[in-house]
């Protein structure tokens, strides 16, 4: 009414990927990697979507994923409160939130790249794609995406990272993600 321009945007109720993953009791069985490689797939699936679209995310990691929670009222359990075994027949849906360091692909490219620096860092550090870590703009597309994937794969199986860049400083820590290889899954 007084000329403002906002977004109505869906309110999401869930836990984190990570917590979502945490709070899921029993061993890393069959039926449980069976589990979260579906998961991983209703992942991909929605970034596709995104990509599909010309967006490109570049911030991907499990804060920034959420597993809806069941409505209760309709009868439905939390799936994280189901044993593995009876989880791993039901999908939950994922969401992907956060778009604030996104950049489109297609369009108005010209203000897509006013909005990236060259030479600066935007991101998660441990999810990023090294032409991301090291700040090239004109490197970064899908592909990029794709990496955080692979990084957040890594650690649904794992419950690690690929690299450890907690330790060292931000230089130390983009050569890490540049130069090493990641630590092998066994």
């Amino acid at each position: 009414d007084q000329g403002e321009h906002y977004f109505a945007m869906e309110l999401v109720r869930g836990r984190q990927l990570d917590a979502y993953l945490a709070a899921r009791s029993g061993p890393l069985d069959e039926a449980e990697l069976r589990f979260r490689l579906r998961l991983f797939l209703s992942l991909c699936e929605a970034v596709h979507y995104a990509h599909q679209r010309g967006v490109i995310h570049r911030d991907l990691k499990p804060s920034n994923i959420v597993v809806p929670e069941l409505d209760e009222a309709d009868g439905h359990p939390s799936r994280s409160s189901l044993p593995a075994s009876d989880a791993a027949h039901e999908l939950p849906a994922v969401k992907i939130l956060d778009f604030g360091l996104a950049r489109i692909t297609e369009g108005d490219v010209d203000q897509a790249t006013a909005m990236t620096e060259v030479g600066i860092i935007k991101g998660t550090l441990p999810y990023m794609s090294p032409e991301q870590a090291r700040g090239d703009s004109d490197a970064i597309d899908l592909r990029s995406d794709v990496y955080s994937l692979g990084v957040i794969l890594y650690e649904m199986l794992t419950g690690a990272r690929p690299y450890d860049t907690a330790k060292g400083s931000l230089i130390e820590s983009v050569r890490i993600i540049c130069e090493q290889a990641p630590r092998p899954l066994a």
